[in-house]
């Protein structure tokens, strides 16, 4: 899997986790699966983007703080 696969589906989980269309443990599943796939990827940005968004998860705040990280994917 490539960066690019990884940012589209940072962003689709955090669009569909805005839009209620997945649960909050949900999104925290599929990120903990991209963090894994990323191993295999040399990139310091996308490991970095993808511990900002269990992070934000992990916050009460989190549709503010996910909103945020989106502009920067």
């Amino acid at each position: 899997m490539g960066e690019l696969y990884i940012r589209v589906r940072i962003r689709s989980i955090i669009r569909d986790l805005i839009r209620n269309k997945i649960s909050k443990e949900r999104a925290m599943e599929e990120i903990l699966d991209l963090i894994e796939l990323s191993y295999s990827i040399d990139s310091a940005e996308i490991k970095g983007l993808l511990e900002r968004a269990l992070k934000c998860l992990k916050r009460d705040d989190f549709k503010d703080c996910l909103i945020s990280l989106l502009d920067s994917i």
